[in-house]
């Protein structure tokens, strides 16, 4: 089967824009296993200069991209560096996948969750109850990568996903871990002060106003 799956979503439908622009980036990951194979005795140095010498090669992989053709090409690289969230001991046990930010696209996925897609024949569908709060989830982190807000905001997240075999529909609520991800201002950012923020908070479903008080269009997430 492909190393990445694609899947229907409310979240993103074709009519929907999503005002921020998104790239795959694993600049993250890379300075984390530079930073292993610097540390004087660390246990995973070797493997860290055996996984720096394979991207390398691989100059595509340093950069930040939205072509899933990328990740499927170079799969075996990418296998390595997501290998110290993937440990092989777990694969058959956890439900658990790389994704492309707020796109239908996942990628390296655990054996487990790779068989029960497989067993969905391609019945899978991943909703919020509302679109546009992934845009507010967007803005919320945006507040507190670079206005230190501290907000509280984590919309429910569910893969419906059919079991052909016995013929019923089982629910995984999703749970997103962003420690790799980041979040890149384009152009100067815009001055938002506490009172902004406070506005916001008391307006939690105008969508116009989010997405104008945080600079639509002025990020990379």
């Amino acid at each position: 089967m492909s190393y990445v799956r694609q899947y229907k979503s409310n979240v993103l439908l074709d009519e929907f824009t999503f005002p921020f622009r998104l790239k795959v980036s694993f600049k993250k990951l890379l300075q984390w296993w530079k930073e292993q194979a610097e540390t004087p005795g660390s246990s995973e140095a070797p493997r860290a200069a055996k996984v720096l010498s394979a991207i390398e090669k691989i100059p595509e992989l340093g950069q930040s991209f939205d072509n899933p053709e990328w990740i499927e090409k170079y799969q075996e690289e990418i296998r390595l560096l997501l290998s110290p969230i993937f440990p092989s001991l777990t694969t058959t046990n956890e439900i658990r996948a790389a994704a492309m930010p707020f796109k239908p696209v996942l990628f390296n996925l655990t054996k487990r969750f790779a068989n029960i897609l497989d067993g969905s024949q391609g019945d899978i569908h991943v909703s919020v109850s509302n679109p546009e709060m992934m845009i507010m989830a967007a803005c919320i982190s945006i507040l507190s990568r670079y206005y230190n807000a501290t907000i509280s905001f984590s919309p429910n997240i569910y893969f419906d996903i059919r079991d052909e075999k016995i013929g019923i529909v089982r629910r995984y609520r999703a749970f997103i871990n962003s420690d790799f991800a980041d979040i890149v201002p384009i152009g100067e950012l815009l001055a938002i002060s506490e009172e902004d923020i406070h506005e916001l908070t008391n307006n939690f479903g105008d969508i116009e106003l989010w997405k104008k008080k945080n600079s639509t269009g002025q990020f990379w997430i």
